[in-house]
């Protein structure tokens, strides 16, 4: 669970977070039928379903573990408040679960994937946008961690130790993507339907495969 002071940041960067004009781009391009029941998995605020519901997504479902984050969640939107590890869902309950750069918080995506897997119908649907490992943003980290970042305007540093509080997960994350994807693939079977890789994010699509249980 995250601190205080890295909810503030992200509270403060949440336009950025979730950027809706961007998102609703990634969203008739991922062209996810309108009926479909959707969960946002590590929803926060719910700026991710707010886009949603604008496309006209009408069942459309938030979890997240900070209720902190929840209690600023627009009226009438479901939310439930609970571990992405250990989801309180039936299995097979939904079409579609989104992660909208949250992957990169997890240490264990094994277990993660099999929650996923777990409460998606079969030929679900698994979408995600996560950091990725590039030139750019390399220099991004350079300026972040800069020594001199006590110098910097407030915003940019209590992102400063945002980022040095989720360095764990966020650097092993983009160190071992490929692991990533090898596993969503191979041990999951999920059969990837669309990736676009730009200059800072991995944007994916992506739909479940019937498998036997002992595969995972």
């Amino acid at each position: 669970m995250c601190s205080e002071e890295w909810e503030a940041t992200y509270l403060k960067f949440i336009r950025i977070v979730v950027n809706p004009k961007k998102f609703s781009k990634i969203l008739r391009q991922w062209d996810l039928e309108p009926r479909a029941k959707i969960l946002d998995l590590c929803c926060g605020t719910g700026g991710t379903i707010e886009v949603f519901r604008k496309a006209g997504y009408h069942q459309v479902y938030g979890l997240d573990i900070s209720m902190n984050l929840l209690c600023r969640v627009k009226k009438g939107i479901p939310v439930l408040c609970a571990d992405a590890n250990a989801c309180p869902i039936k299995n097979e309950s939904f079409d579609v679960v989104v992660i909208h750069k949250a992957l990169h918080h997890f240490l264990d995506h094994h277990r993660l994937l099999a929650e996923i897997k777990r409460i998606l119908k079969p030929d679900g649907i698994f979408c995600f946008i996560e950091p990725r490992k590039t030139w750019f943003r390399k220099l991004y980290h350079v300026a972040l961690l800069s020594p001199f970042a006590e110098l910097f305007p407030p915003l940019v540093r209590m992102r400063h130790a945002a980022l040095i509080e989720e360095g764990k997960t966020y650097f092993k994350w983009l160190d071992n993507t490929d692991e990533f994807f090898d596993l969503l693939e191979h041990k999951f079977s999920f059969t990837t339907e669309s990736r676009q890789d730009d200059f800072m994010h991995h944007i994916v699509k992506c739909r479940s495969q019937k498998q036997s249980d002992s595969r995972i």
